[in-house]
C-alpha cells in the first residue's frame, strides 16, 4: 500500500476509535465491568493505529517479519536504510484490543449462560465454528505454511480464535432469566464483524486491491464506532 493510502487508514480507524472511547467514557459513571473492558479493548486498538501514524508521519515506512514467533517491527527510510527493529507495537495492541474482548466474556460472563450441562453441548461444539475460521483464513493468508513455526505464534490470531469461540457462543446459546446474553447479542455480533473484517483487511493490503481494501476499512470505523452503541442496551438492563 502507498503511504498516502496508509496514512488515510490509520487516521480514519483512529478517529473512529476515539469516538468510540468517548461514547464509551459513560460506562465508568456506572458500575458495569463488562462495557468497561470493552472500551479498554478499543482504546488498546487505537493506541495501534496511532503509533503507525506517528511513524508514518515521521517519515518512515513499515515492514513486518516474524522472528522468534513475534511479529518485528523494521522502520526504514525511502533509501532502504535501518532507522530501527524492536517489538511490533501496532500488531501487539491488535493482540492486546481483541484479548480485552475475549476477557470480558470469558469467566462469570461465560458461566451466567453456560452451566457445563449436557444440553449445552451442542452450542458449545457450534461456537468451534470461530477458531476454526479464523485458524483457517491465518493458514490461507500465509499460504499454508503449516511447517513455518512463526505461523502458528502470530499472537493476534491466537486472541481472535478464543475470542470468536465465545462470541459465537453468547450469539446462539439460548439466554438465562435475566435476559443479560440477549442484551449483549448485538454487541458479539459487532466485534465478531470487526475481528473478521481486520483478517480480510490482511487479505487486501496490496496495490490492486485498494478499493476492496478501503471498503473493508470503512466497515472497520463502522463496527468500532458502534461498539460501545450496542453495549448501551445491556448496560441500561444490568443498572436498572
Amino acid at each position: 500500500m502507498t503511504e498516502n493510502i496508509n496514512l488515510g487508514v490509520n487516521s480514519f480507524l483512529l478517529v473512529c476509535g476515539i469516538i468510540s472511547i468517548i461514547y464509551g467514557a459513560r460506562f465508568f459513571k456506572k458500575k458495569a465491568l463488562y462495557p468497561q473492558i470493552i472500551v479498554f479493548g478499543v482504546a488498546c486498538l487505537t493506541l495501534g493505529r496511532l503509533y503507525n501514524l506517528i511513524l508514518i508521519i515521521a517519515g518512515k515506512t513499515l515492514t513486518l517479519k516474524p522472528l522468534a514467533g513475534v511479529l518485528v517491527n523494521d522502520a526504514i527510510k525511502s533509501d532502504g536504510t535501518l532507522l530501527t527493529a524492536g517489538a511490533q507495537i501496532f500488531v501487539l495492541s491488535i493482540a492486546g484490543g481483541f484479548l480485552f474482548f475475549l476477557t470480558a466474556n470469558f469467566g462469570q460472563m461465560d458461566s451466567l449462560v453456560d452451566d457445563r450441562t449436557s444440553d449445552k453441548i451442542k452450542y458449545r461444539f457450534f461456537a468451534l465454528v470461530g477458531p476454526i475460521s479464523f485458524i483457517l483464513l491465518h493458514f490461507l493468508k500465509n499460504k499454508y505454511a503449516i511447517y513455518n513455526a512463526e505461523v502458528w505464534f502470530d499472537p493476534t490470531v491466537l486472541v481472535l480464535m478464543f475470542a470468536s469461540y465465545f462470541h459465537y457462543k453468547h450469539i446462539f446459546i439460548p439466554d438465562v432469566d435475566q435476559g443479560i446474553i440477549r442484551s449483549i447479542r448485538s454487541y458479539n455480533i459487532t466485534a465478531l464483524s470487526l475481528e473478521y473484517l481486520y483478517i480480510i483487511s490482511l487479505f487486501l493490503q496490496r496495490p490492486q486491491t485498494v478499493l476492496p481494501y478501503v471498503i473493508v476499512v470503512f466497515f472497520m470505523g463502522v463496527n468500532i464506532i458502534a461498539l460501545p452503541i450496542v453495549l448501551e442496551r445491556g448496560v441500561k438492563r444490568w443498572t436498572m
